[in-house]
């Protein structure tokens, strides 16, 4: 006779595997990540436990865009962005959808890259969080200057030095 454990037990469960994913992704065990991550996904879906899903989801999908598996990648990303809803989720919502158009980036797909970089940046600046705002400006900057349009790339790489500079510069981009 197995008894089932109480949901927020469940929950502990998956956050630990989504952990000890992120752990071996950064160990560059990327078979062993995915697997916690499905298990983390396997889990937080039979206790529709949301932010786990999501967890699960980013985990997935930065595991399939370390070995160049694009399509994959966009999948579990994409689906991470659709389930993050809400006020309390937008800070996610903004980095998956910068982590997206760096996935579009990648494939050359400029237009895409731009547009979910465009709809982070938009999150992060009604969010008041200058450090994404910085990271989305860089990204859009190098779009910019892969399309062509120095003068555009050159503005969103100003405006990211001049937020960097008044946080204090904590990712030295303004040296």
């Amino acid at each position: 006779l197995r008894l089932k454990k109480p949901t927020e037990f469940r929950a502990l469960e998956a956050d630990a595997l989504n952990h000890l994913s992120r752990v071996h992704y950064k160990r560059e065990d990327f078979e062993k990540s995915r697997s916690l991550a499905e298990e983390g996904l396997r889990i937080s879906t039979e206790e529709n436990y949301r932010a786990g899903i999501c967890q699960s989801y980013y985990n997935l999908g930065k595991n399939f865009w370390r070995i160049c598996d694009y399509d994959n990648a966009l999948k579990y990303m994409n689906q991470a962005v659709e389930i993050s809803s809400g006020e309390q989720d937008a800070g996610l919502k903004a980095k998956y959808l910068n982590s997206s158009g760096i996935i579009h980036l990648e494939r050359g797909e400029f237009e895409s890259a731009l547009q979910h970089f465009r709809k982070a940046l938009e999150i992060f600046q009604q969010r008041g969080d200058r450090p994404g705002m910085i990271e989305c400006l860089v990204n859009i900057s190098i779009i910019r200057h892969l399309l062509g349009n120095m003068h555009e790339a050159r503005q969103n790489i100003v405006n990211a030095f001049a937020l960097a500079q008044e946080i204090g510069d904590p990712f030295g981009i303004a040296a």
